[in-house]
């Protein structure tokens, strides 16, 4: 989502039902869209936002080969609380494409 052609960069978001964690659904999701963003669309860099405290998205995205950019403090307002924003990002000549 969020695709920028004119700085080939674009934004990668997911969500997964609780019944669903833990079956490594997501890490063959990401896999698939990476190489898709970075084989078709010709992206240079893919970045994502996690939400604080959502450590499993995090870990997810580092072993996918995503680099910590930062951390937005108290950027989203969700169900009255404020949260953290997670930057990640991945450059095309770090993904390792299989």
């Amino acid at each position: 989502m969020n695709i920028d052609y004119k700085n080939m960069n674009a934004e990668i978001g997911y969500w997964l039902g609780k019944e669903y964690w833990g079956k490594k659904i997501m890490k063959e999701a990401v896999f698939l869209i990476l190489g898709f963003g970075f084989e078709q669309l010709k992206l240079v860099r893919i970045y994502a936002r996690v939400m604080h405290p959502n450590i499993a998205s995090a870990k997810l995205l580092e072993k996918q080969g995503f680099k910590y950019e930062g951390r937005l403090r108290k950027a989203t307002l969700r169900e009255d609380k404020w949260m953290d924003e997670l930057r990640y990002s991945i450059l095309r000549n770090e993904f390792k494409f299989k």
